[in-house]
């Protein structure tokens, strides 16, 4: 392979490689603010379930069981799963070319053609003209982030706000947030009075 191909191909691979890890990481935290944020929806839930109606200890079980049950598949959902989706430099390009059409197909074919085992039956020229027109495309485009920051944001304050709410429960209800926990526990602990 012609030495220019496989430079300006390894080029466009480690740009797609960067985006990659980006997107993960961003995946990632999404996904960690999602599963927190409802697992602190949950405990506030029980929380005041418990405060209002003082269940007996079998109901205070299933409650909870139902909740880490509930807890284990959010994490599935939202952190093992999206981070098991295979993100290879052609699905990087591909997702590119949905987000910025004016790439017309020229990055998938040139990161396609750059992972050929050779180029045979294709005039080298044409090709590098490709990789390079491909390249060239590809560092014009001003925001190259292929993930739309607005979810991130709206996770990550709904998570905030939540450890916020479940911050101020600690600090001006300490006593009943302790026999709350107790009450998890399977302790018989009736709630202060105020």
């Amino acid at each position: 392979m012609d030495p220019r191909i496989s430079e300006t191909t390894r080029r466009i691979e480690r740009e797609l490689a960067g985006l990659e890890r980006g997107l993960r990481l961003r995946v990632f935290l999404l996904g960690l603010f999602r599963a927190g944020a409802i697992l602190l929806s949950l405990a506030i839930l029980l929380f005041l379930i418990d405060r209002a109606f003082t269940p007996p200890l079998p109901v205070r079980w299933i409650l909870l069981l139902f909740s880490l049950a509930f807890t284990a598949w959010t994490a599935r959902r939202f952190l093992v799963r999206p981070l098991r989706i295979p993100l290879g430099p052609t699905e990087m390009a591909l997702a590119l070319e949905r987000r910025f059409p004016e790439l017309a197909q020229q990055l998938v074919s040139a990161v396609q053609l750059g992972q050929a085992p050779g180029t045979e039956g294709f005039s080298p020229e044409l090709v590098q003209a490709l990789l390079e027109n491909a390249a060239k495309r590809f560092e014009e485009i001003p925001d190259r982030d292929i993930f739309h920051s607005a979810p991130l944001v709206r996770a990550g304050g709904a998570a905030a706000l939540l450890g916020l709410i479940v911050a101020g429960g600690v600090l001006l209800l300490p006593a009943h947030v302790g026999v709350w926990a107790q009450r998890m526990l399977g302790r018989n602990i009736s709630y202060p009075r105020a």
